[in-house]
């Protein structure tokens, strides 16, 4: 890992005076930024006070302290947002001016969710497939 990460350093000082839009994203590898840990997405969960998958969980967003969830349903309608997320949705709306606490029921929903390092805003978007 070491030996990566030296690499990694020596990229991004090669790189710098060549580009000025110089993004983690854009930079073709498959290590960790620094040492932080990736996001893992889970795609599936199952709010239904169980014990189990109740919540939609992020992995190692502990990493990634700046952060915002946006959760939206089929019709493109917010439904969620927590600023900064954390691994708390429920399944359950938390939109002001919609059915405030009311459950959302089984389906695919997406999310947007956007995270600050340093000076640089990421944004990823996906799919959380919601059965209770």
């Amino acid at each position: 890992m070491l030996k990566s990460t030296l690499v990694f350093c020596c990229l991004i000082s090669s790189l710098l005076p060549r580009m000025s839009n110089l993004h983690p994203e854009n930079i073709p590898l498959k290590h960790t930024v620094f040492g932080i840990a990736p996001l893992i997405f889970a795609d599936f969960f199952s709010p239904n006070d169980d014990g189990h998958n109740d919540m939609f969980v992020i992995q190692n967003l502990d990493e990634y302290p700046i952060n915002k969830l946006h959760v939206f349903n089929r019709w493109g309608e917010q439904i969620f947002e927590g600023e900064p997320y954390l691994n708390n949705w429920d399944g359950t709306i938390n939109i002001k001016g919609q059915l405030l606490g009311k459950p959302v029921p089984d389906g695919t929903y997406f999310y947007r969710f956007e995270y600050t390092i340093g000076d640089f805003i990421t944004r990823r978007n996906g799919k959380i497939l919601l059965k209770r």
